[in-house]
């Protein structure tokens, strides 16, 4: 590099600038004043304030997906537990009779309808049973459906379920399709 150069260039251009700027009127000076005052701020903002702006806001953003994802998980949790505590009520259930003929098969089916209670319509075609469903319990129909399996060895060949929320109450509608053994 040439700092002999850029030495004598740097002196030359200072002159230069305060001759221009003793040449402006009073005016002209405070509007040039002015504009150089703008300049900083922005620069100041663009490279300081702007940054930290940015990086605000991409925390915010973080924070609301991180909250999105912990409500996520505790529905989960609530979904865990509600299915724990129904395969446990499933379990401790009184055994229906054990199901040997499609007749057998279907009065066990329809005796582990009992904890649904009037929520559920049953019709009976041939080996096919159809289990229609109107706010349903959520804890009510898992322990059936464990329940339709064990006992009645009805095995599920079609559901259509539709969840809906009745105040604080999660209940189900729809229709499930269920198989009786072959006898």
């Amino acid at each position: 590099m040439n700092t002999a150069a850029e030495a004598r260039g740097w002196p030359a251009l200072q002159q230069r600038l305060q001759r221009s700027w003793a040449g402006l009127s009073l005016r002209e000076q405070r509007i040039v004043g002015l504009a150089a005052l703008l300049l900083a701020v922005a620069l100041l903002a663009g490279l300081g304030i702007w940054p930290a702006v940015q990086k605000l806001q991409r925390g915010q953003a973080e924070q609301q997906r991180l909250s999105q994802q912990l409500r996520d998980m505790q529905q989960l949790q609530a979904r865990a537990n509600l299915l724990k505590n129904s395969r446990q009520a499933a379990l401790s259930a009184p055994a229906a009779p054990a199901a040997t003929s499609p007749v057998n098969s279907e009065q066990a089916l329809r005796q582990t309808l009992q904890p649904l209670g009037d929520t559920a319509r049953v019709q009976v075609s041939d080996q096919r049973v159809q289990v229609t469903l109107s706010g349903a319990d959520p804890t009510a129909l898992t322990t059936w459906w464990a329940q339709a399996r064990s006992q009645a060895k009805a095995t599920a060949q079609e559901a259509r379920l539709v969840r809906r929320q009745a105040g604080e109450q999660l209940l189900w509608d729809g229709q499930v399709v269920m198989g009786l053994p072959p006898p």
